[in-house]
């Protein structure tokens, strides 16, 4: 761990090189923990005083140059990219199994990432983040309202415990399906919440909203089958919109954002009886950018039907 590396750095008299250390060999996540080193490499650099890939040689990398070789002329300019500093963005499989090496999409990178070659980049920009708003002493708040239908979602609750100056919010709204409710909670260190427990109401959650809400989460199984379930929809949207010609920006959660020529597609929609998210007043952005929800099937393809009728005029 992080707590281990800096504690054996200041016994060897190496205090001043923890960043150079973190952004060699930090990078496993397991579970909820992060910040898990290199532990070969690091002490292989506690020995020799000096940063190099320890790592390089230490096993066989006939598997993964298999897995490249024989992958598609995608994986190979990802990989291209990726020698080159670049950085991918791909849907990983944590849970991913030897027999599955050669027949899921992604595996190559999946096992890049679980041997340590690959690095999650999103927790590493939030510690950043956090880090920087501690030193100007600010707060940085966090919405994960979305994360549990997020594929591949990874929550910052973990870092509460490392940045003092950290709010992780959450809500059942989005999640579970009740807005009327509105129940949500917040996640932070000790004195956060006190300071944030002494401005609240002290009736902050109706009799409904603490009903549902243990109703909710005593439902072990409801997020698995949505994820399922909203993954399968998204493609069904997503294969839909792109063949009228629509630009998709990519999705994790359970909605989707695209770009199209019809300006008004919003307005022509609600003919229909259907609303999409115009997201022209958003900064950067202009007219022909929207937001679409993933919903029940026949939703979805009520919507597909009408944007057919819309493009065919």
């Amino acid at each position: 761990t992080e707590e281990e590396v800096f504690a054996a750095l200041d016994e060897f008299g190496m205090s001043d090189k923890r960043q150079e250390v973190k952004s060699w060999y930090d990078g496993f996540t397991f579970g909820s923990h992060t910040d898990i080193y290199n532990p070969w490499s690091v002490l292989n650099y506690l020995d020799k005083r000096k940063v190099g890939a320890y790592w390089a040689n230490s096993s066989s990398n006939s598997l993964v140059g298999k897995l490249i070789r024989e992958g598609s002329k995608e994986i190979k300019q990802s990989l291209e990219c990726l020698m080159g500093d670049g950085t991918l963005r791909v849907e990983i499989d944590e849970q991913i199994v030897y027999g599955e090496l050669y027949t899921k999409r992604n595996s190559v990178w999946s096992l890049l990432l679980a041997s340590g070659y690959l690095k999650v980049l999103q927790m590493e920009f939030i510690e950043k983040t956090a880090a920087k708003c501690r030193k100007e002493n600010c707060i940085l708040v966090i919405d994960e309202c979305f994360i549990d239908l997020a594929e591949n979602g990874a929550s910052a609750v973990p870092l509460i415990n490392k940045y003092d100056n950290l709010i992780i919010i959450k809500a059942f709204t989005k999640t579970y399906s009740f807005a009327g409710i509105r129940l949500g909670y917040a996640v932070s260190n000790e004195k956060i919440t006190e300071m944030i427990d002494n401005m609240l109401p002290e009736w902050r959650v109706s009799m409904p909203a603490n009903i549902c809400g243990i109703a909710a989460l005593s439902d072990k199984t409801f997020i698995k089958s949505s994820l399922k379930y909203i993954k399968k929809e998204k493609e069904y949207l997503i294969n839909n919109l792109q063949s009228f010609g629509f630009t998709i920006y990519g999705s994790q959660a359970n909605y989707i954002f695209f770009y199209s020529e019809i300006l008004d597609l919003k307005e022509r929609l609600e003919k229909y009886s259907i609303l999409i998210r115009d997201c022209s007043n958003y900064n950067g952005l202009e007219k022909g950018y929207y937001r679409a929800a993933v919903k029940k099937h026949g939703d979805n393809e009520k919507l597909i039907n009408a944007i057919k009728d819309v493009v065919n005029g």
